[in-house]
């Protein structure tokens, strides 16, 4: 039967996802490259650095190495991140840290953007051990 718990978790994963949506069409507009790497890279994890360089090269006529896809999909999953807390403390009315903390958290989404965190606000405890 649906209990209160249900609806509630299912309002944080619908709300989840539509900021993640978010996240991804803010990076496609500032950042098309990591955009475009790190959608290969999640569409296809199985592909190896340099097969996504290979498919890459020639999909943007323009030589790309293992070592470059590497380096840009790390750049890209940092870029992710600090977009996604952006979108999440958009989306609170004047969030303070520990309110951007808060709704990663119930949104389970902290794990993903706790070195956004960290390198936004060096000082930041996020209770990630």
């Amino acid at each position: 039967s649906d209990s209160p718990g249900d609806a509630g978790e299912a309002f944080a994963a619908g709300w989840r996802d539509e900021l993640i949506n978010q996240t991804w069409k803010t990076l496609a507009e500032v950042q098309p490259n990591y955009h475009r790497i790190l959608l290969v890279h999640v569409e296809h994890p199985e592909m190896s650095s340099a097969e996504i360089a290979q498919g890459l090269t020639l999909e943007c006529d323009k030589p790309m190495t293992a070592g470059n896809v590497r380096v840009t999909l790390h750049r890209a999953r940092e870029k992710f991140s600090e977009l996604l807390v952006e979108e999440v403390a958009h989306s609170l009315e004047n969030p303070q840290l520990e309110d951007i903390v808060r709704e990663l958290r119930e949104l389970h989404l902290l794990p993903l953007c706790e070195t956004a965190l960290q390198r936004l606000h060096p000082r930041t405890d996020t209770g990630i051990q």
